[in-house]
C-alpha cells in the first residue's frame, strides 16, 4: 500500500510543478510597449473628459476648461518630444463648441450648419447629431448622441511619425 501512497504523492508533486511552472511562465512575458503618440492620445481622450467632469461638478464653464486642459496638454506632450494638435468638440448645452488648435484650416459641418476655422479660431454651433471635420483631404465624423459628450481630432507627430487619433 505504500507504493500506491508514494505514487500518488509523486504524481500529485509533479502536477503541481506543471501548473506552478505554467503560471510563472504566463505571467513573465513582456507586454509590447505602448508608442509615444499612442500612450498620449489615449491619455488625452481620458483626460479630457475628466476635466470636462470635473468642471460641471465645482459649477464650472467646461468649455473654458477644456480649452486651458488642452493648452497644458500641449506642452505636456512636448516634453515626450511629441508635437501635438487637435480639434476639440464639447457638446453641451444644446452647443457645440469647436476649437481647431491645428496648425492648418479646417472645414466642418455640424448638422445642416458649416464653417471654415482658420488655426486656434473656434466657433459654437447648435445642437445636432454629427460633426463633420475635413482636414488635409481627409473627412473625420464623431457622433453626437449625448447632453454632454466630448470628442477630439488628435494630430501627433513623434519621431519624424505622423499619427492621427479621434476619441
Amino acid at each position: 500500500m505504500k507504493s500506491k501512497k508514494s505514487q500518488l504523492y509523486i504524481f500529485s508533486v509533479l502536477v503541481l510543478t506543471i501548473v506552478a511552472a505554467a503560471v510563472i511562465i504566463s505571467s513573465s512575458r513582456i507586454a509590447k510597449p505602448q508608442s509615444t503618440s499612442s500612450s498620449l492620445a489615449n491619455n488625452y481622450a481620458l483626460e479630457s473628459v475628466q476635466t470636462v467632469n470635473n468642471a460641471l461638478y465645482n459649477n464650472q464653464n467646461p468649455w473654458s476648461a477644456l480649452k486651458n486642459f488642452n493648452n497644458e496638454f500641449t506642452v505636456f506632450a512636448s516634453t515626450k518630444s511629441s508635437d501635438f494638435k487637435s480639434v476639440q468638440i464639447l457638446t453641451y448645452n444644446n452647443s457645440i463648441y469647436l476649437n481647431n488648435k491645428l496648425s492648418k484650416t479646417i472645414s466642418v459641418v455640424v448638422g445642416n450648419q458649416s464653417a471654415t476655422l482658420i488655426s486656434d479660431q473656434e466657433q459654437t454651433f447648435n445642437n445636432a447629431k454629427n460633426v463633420l471635420v475635413n482636414y488635409e483631404n481627409s473627412a473625420y465624423s464623431f457622433k453626437i448622441n449625448r447632453q454632454v459628450q466630448v470628442h477630439s481630432l488628435m494630430i501627433i507627430n513623434s519621431q519624424n511619425q505622423k499619427s492621427v487619433y479621434l476619441s
